[in-house]
């Protein structure tokens, strides 16, 4: 009873592995049609994805359903807004021998009439719309902070300024100022120009930082 018993048993499993080699076939014979398409990228992430995937589709198949996957490359033609923040302790001054300081409250401090600077870098073809600058200008200074947006030219070293702007005392208060930047020097070019901030304070002026803002479609170079 017991030899039938397991005899019968090993039937049913020889009888149910031919019938799902057979659903594998007509699965196949489908695939080989072109009833289903599958579209797999060649980037290895993608290629990852695609393996995780794959023991839910033969699970699919193997239950009587078969699953299409279709990727499909997707480029964003929608403007996206950023911004690049420049903090105090980003900048280095322009000459040696400059009286300066930068407080813990990320303040920073020039001797009269002296500048600081850093070098920029935003997407290509990225728009700059926008330089928002955050500032303490003293009552008493015969010079008043100024900040500058430059580009310089590779191959000529000519210098343009997409913005250049000084502002008035503040007596003290704090103020944040937005320079817009002209629509024809706004477009980042990478490959032709380098870029680059500076600010110039006057005795007891503070500079706190500047954003840019500016719209883009990608974010590399």
């Amino acid at each position: 009873m017991g030899l039938h018993t397991d005899y019968d048993l090993m039937q049913q499993k020889r009888k149910l592995g031919d019938a799902l080699m057979h659903r594998q076939e007509r699965v196949v014979s489908r695939l080989g049609k072109g009833t289903v398409m599958m579209n797999w990228l060649t980037s290895g992430r993608c290629r990852d994805i695609a393996f995780l995937l794959v023991g839910g589709i033969v699970a699919s198949v193997l239950g009587g359903t078969v699953i299409a996957i279709i990727v499909v490359n997707v480029t964003s033609t929608t403007e996206k807004t950023g911004y690049l923040s420049i903090h105090p302790m980003d900048l280095t001054p322009m000459s040696s021998g400059i009286d300066y300081a930068i407080e813990v409250n990320g303040a920073l401090r020039l001797s009269d009439g002296r500048c600081a600077s850093t070098g920029i870098n935003l997407p290509q073809g990225a728009k700059v719309v926008s330089l928002l600058t955050v500032f303490t200008a003293a009552a008493d200074t015969a010079t008043n902070p100024s900040v500058a947006l430059v580009r310089n030219n590779w191959a000529t070293d000519g210098v343009t300024y997409l913005v250049g702007r000084g502002f008035a005392n503040t007596s003290g208060t704090r103020k944040s100022v937005s320079t817009p930047v002209p629509a024809n020097l706004s477009i980042i070019n990478n490959a032709a120009y380098s870029y680059s901030f500076a600010v110039c304070l006057g005795t007891g002026d503070w500079f706190e930082g500047v954003r840019i803002t500016y719209r883009y479609k990608t974010a590399g170079d």
